[in-house]
C-alpha cells in the first residue's frame, strides 16, 4: 500500500466521513451481496465538489453516462475513474466513485493533486459524496487477495497524509446509504 495519499479536496476543503471501510452499521446491507461491509472510505460533500488525485499515477478505466439516482445494476459505483499507481512500497489502484462529472479519460497521466472530476450521487448511493476504494495490485497489475470479502479492497485510511485530522473530523453521518437491489455492491 502506498506511503502516504493526499486528501481528494482542495487544500483547507474539509468534508465529513460519511461512510468508512467496513463500518458495522451498513455490514448487514452488504452482506446481501455477498460482502463483508463497505469496500472504501466515502465524505458526504455537495454535487458538484472538484475530486483531485491522491496519488500520481494513470487513469486506468473511466465510467461516465450513470446518471444521479440511478441504481443501474452493474452500476453501483455510478460514474467512476481508476487510476494505477506505485511507489517504493508497491502497486495499487484509486478508484474515485459517484462522480457526477470525469475530466480525465483511460491512458492520461496525472500527478498527485491534478483535477479528476466533481463528486455527485450517482450509483447506489443516498446522498451526494465521493467514495475512494483502494486495492493493492500485484507486479502484473492483478488485484492482491480479491476474495478479501471486499473485492480485494483496503482500508485507505491510515495512509492519508491527514489521518489524524480524519479521525478527529466531524463524526459520521448516520443513515447515509441505504440497501439497494439485488446486482448491487
Amino acid at each position: 500500500m502506498p506511503r502516504s495519499l493526499r486528501l481528494p479536496f482542495a487544500s483547507g476543503q474539509t468534508w465529513a466521513v460519511a461512510e468508512e471501510f467496513n463500518a458495522a452499521r451498513t455490514r448487514a446491507a452488504y452482506a446481501v451481496y455477498g460482502r463483508e461491509g463497505h469496500d472504501g472510505l466515502a465524505w458526504g460533500c455537495p454535487t458538484g465538489t472538484p475530486v483531485y488525485a491522491m496519488a500520481a499515477g494513470t487513469a486506468t478505466a473511466v465510467q461516465v453516462g450513470v446518471v444521479s439516482g440511478a441504481r443501474e445494476p452493474g452500476a453501483p459505483y455510478g460514474n467512476w475513474i481508476r487510476v494505477e499507481s506505485a511507489d517504493a512500497e508497491g502497486r495499487y489502484a484509486l478508484t474515485y466513485a459517484h462522480l457526477a462529472a470525469a475530466q480525465v479519460r483511460p491512458g492520461d497521466r496525472v500527478a498527485a493533486g491534478a483535477l479528476l472530476g466533481v463528486s455527485g450521487a450517482t450509483g447506489h448511493c443516498a446522498a451526494p459524496r465521493l467514495q475512494v476504494r483502494c486495492q493493492e495490485l500485484d507486479a502484473r497489475g492483478a488485484v492482491r487477495d480479491p476474495d478479501n470479502g471486499f473485492g480485494g479492497a483496503r482500508d485507505c485510511a491510515p495512509w492519508l497524509e491527514a489521518a489524524d485530522a480524519l479521525r478527529r473530523a466531524v463524526p459520521p453521518v448516520r443513515a447515509l446509504h441505504v440497501r439497494v437491489p439485488v446486482g448491487g455492491p
